[in-house]
């Protein structure tokens, strides 16, 4: 994108803004998970940042569930500006009982808009004591131990189409694509 995608304007907000205010609107807790220290001056937010570094997408979800008090979070990435907060309530309401929930659309899931429990913690934990970088996707995966629960694309669609809700904004067009 040329610049840090938290600050981007889509539709006159920050992708930031949009985020923060969408979780504050779901969750009774919210946590800002950045890669490296940042002092973004957000208010009524727990600031953390990936315990260590160059791991990717699954050190941000272990370092944002490290600092939670809550048993639970539901995660979502700054770039996704169209998930709706009728999506991520559902979604925490069906997490109950479950270590991940874990969106599936076009036979491909959605790892970085999901509600992961604590109990993932040791998983994570020995994937970075064994070296791996794994995916996050590979929380949902049986081998991993954990109670699992994936929300099929026949549900997501009551929310909306999974391509525009899940859509990320990585580049200038997929800017322009949102924002049609």
């Amino acid at each position: 994108m040329g610049q840090d995608k938290k600050f981007i304007e889509y539709r006159g907000r920050s992708l930031l803004d949009i985020a923060l205010e969408r979780l504050r609107n779901v969750a009774n807790e919210v946590v800002l998970v950045t890669a490296e220290p940042e002092d973004l001056g957000v208010d009524n937010v727990i600031s953390a940042h990936d315990i260590s570094p160059g791991m990717g997408p699954l050190m941000g979800i272990y370092s944002g569930l490290s600092n939670i008090t809550n048993q639970s979070a539901i995660v979502n990435p700054v770039d996704t500006p169209n998930v709706t907060e009728e999506l991520l309530q559902y979604m925490i309401q069906i997490s109950s009982g479950f270590d991940v929930l874990m969106p599936r659309w076009e036979n491909k899931l959605e790892p970085l808009i999901a509600v992961y429990s604590k109990n993932v913690l040791p998983v994570i934990k020995r994937f970075i004591e064994e070296g791996v970088k794994p995916a996050p996707h590979l929380l949902a995966d049986k081998g991993s131990g954990l109670k699992v629960r994936i929300l099929e694309e026949s549900e997501i669609l009551e929310f909306g189409e999974p391509d525009r809700l899940f859509q990320n904004i990585n580049s200038p067009k997929d800017l322009l694509i949102s924002e049609s």
